[in-house]
């Protein structure tokens, strides 16, 4: 499966709804491959602790197909607990464009989630310097809440990448049942170490203020 997990699900899933910046696809060979993102959360306009977060997934690959199991654990002044778990399914149509649907199992299982995602980039598999454009419909229905409406998210941006060097800026767009409002903006770089390490920092912005943060995270791949 291509690598867009890296930054979109990170940041989409992993920090509760934060807006990713364009992920770029990255061919992957048929088989196993590994994911463990490491990520620290603080909110900006609100008095609350870091948040760490941590996410294990193994993912299988065949052709155009992938299947991606994992665990979310979080930690809050110093007490872990377990979050949750995810089950998806990943179709590539090309370079340029992939459909994934996932599972997102939580702990007290109040938010269970089934999330669909369309996600569109066009710099495919290129690993050239240069602009790309790029974007994700996300569509959420809250499997164990009958009184929630499903949401249908869209976030669209661009990045430069310049060696290992990415970064790029997204902004985001919700509706849910009769309202559709602008949702917030990110903006977000990234630095690959090497093949199986990436440095990620950014920043979101809502437009309920009291949900902004700024984020990093580590992401090993294997």
């Amino acid at each position: 499966m291509k690598n867009l997990i890296n930054t979109t699900i990170i940041t989409s899933i992993l920090a509760l709804g934060s807006i990713a910046t364009v992920a770029s696809a990255e061919v992957s060979e048929n088989g196993f491959e590994f994911k463990v993102v490491a990520k620290n959360v603080q909110k900006v306009n609100v008095d609350k602790p870091h948040t760490n977060l941590l996410t294990m997934e193994t993912t299988y690959n065949y052709d155009n197909f992938s299947v991606t199991a994992g665990v979310k654990y979080a930690q809050v002044e110093g007490s872990t607990s377990f979050t949750g778990s995810s089950l998806g399914l990943g179709y590539d149509f090309n370079e340029f464009v992939t459909a994934t649907h996932t599972y997102n199992f939580t702990a007290d299982n109040n938010v269970d989630q089934a999330v669909t995602m369309l996600f569109w980039n066009t710099r495919g598999d290129s690993e050239e310097n240069g602009f790309n454009m790029g974007g994700y419909v996300q569509h959420i229905n809250k499997i164990s809440r009958d009184d929630v409406d499903n949401r249908l998210m869209t976030k669209f941006g661009g990045d430069y990448r310049y060696n290992n060097l990415t970064v790029g800026a997204k902004i985001g767009y919700q509706n849910q049942g009769d309202e559709s409002r602008y949702y917030g903006n990110s903006i977000q770089a990234s630095y690959n170490v090497n093949d199986n390490v990436r440095l990620i920092a950014g920043k979101n912005a809502y437009k309920n203020s009291k949900s902004n943060n700024i984020f990093t995270a580590v992401v090993f791949n294997f």
